[in-house]
């Protein structure tokens, strides 16, 4: 529901400004984690409304992130962007984690908070600075409601992008277990914050390996959807029966 209504705004508003509101949400976010944390006024409760706003803030700015691309380049090198893109995405999955937790580790969790409220201003500097370049384009006049709706129709009566959907919702409520559960395994086995971070940044540098290796993986006749379902499951499961740290880290690098 959230993605529909946000992917709903980007075609009715101008979606670098959304994207500024949204990054300012999960700036503002991550903020309020770093100094309550610092003056040890940090409780569940808040951990888990600020974690909140911090999704409603990357859901709100996932949308109009991902529609901005094709405005960006020519058509004919959306491709490339989109596959460069995503080499950039995973990079920082394979980096941010470690990184994180290495800093997590020496300096304490406000250090981590802070320094992540920074990168988001960095952010919104370079949406603010592309954002002149962008030319006008037509959009969507109806309400959110009505574009919501007709989304849900077509998604409903569109074979093959309702099959697309339902298999990307299955995998994705699947998936979500293992890092939902990697916290708690980390502690099983002995490691600390920082631990944790180098496992995330396994799962991240093993995306990023096939993205680089994609299109070899591809020519040798592999069908990449079902063989990194069955790839993930198979490492997920090992996941969860590795008896130490290193045997963990390199089920992350195959998830």
């Amino acid at each position: 529901a959230r993605e529909a209504t946000a992917g709903a705004l980007a075609d009715m508003f101008d979606r670098a400004k959304i994207m500024v509101l949204a990054q300012s949400i999960m700036a503002l976010s991550a903020l309020s984690m770093a100094l309550l944390t610092h003056f040890g006024k940090m409780t569940p409760v808040l951990l888990l409304l600020l974690g909140l706003m911090l999704g409603l803030g990357g859901a709100l700015n996932q949308p109009s992130s991902q529609a901005l691309l094709p405005e960006l380049v020519p058509r004919g090198m959306i491709a490339s962007a989109v596959a460069l893109q995503s080499a950039a995405f995973n990079s920082a999955r394979a980096i941010g984690p470690a990184l994180g937790g290495a800093i997590v580790a020496a300096y304490g969790a406000e250090w981590g908070f802070g320094i992540n409220s920074v990168t988001y201003l960095a952010m919104i500097a370079v949406v603010l600075f592309v954002a002149p370049t962008l030319g006008a384009r037509e959009r969507e006049e109806s309400s959110v409601f009505n574009a919501v709706t007709m989304g849900v129709r077509y998604a409903r009566y569109a074979e093959r992008f309702r099959n697309l959907l339902a298999l990307a919702a299955l995998f994705a409520v699947t998936s979500a277990v293992v890092q939902a559960a990697l916290p708690g395994h980390t502690t099983e086995l002995g490691g600390s914050a920082g631990t944790y971070g180098f496992l995330l940044g396994a799962m991240g540098l093993g995306a990023l390996i096939r993205v680089v290796f994609r299109q070899r993986i591809t020519q040798t006749g592999i069908h990449l959807v079902p063989f990194g379902i069955l790839l993930f499951g198979v490492s997920g499961i090992l996941l969860g029966l590795a008896p130490n740290l290193v045997l963990a880290g390199l089920c992350m690098l195959a998830c």
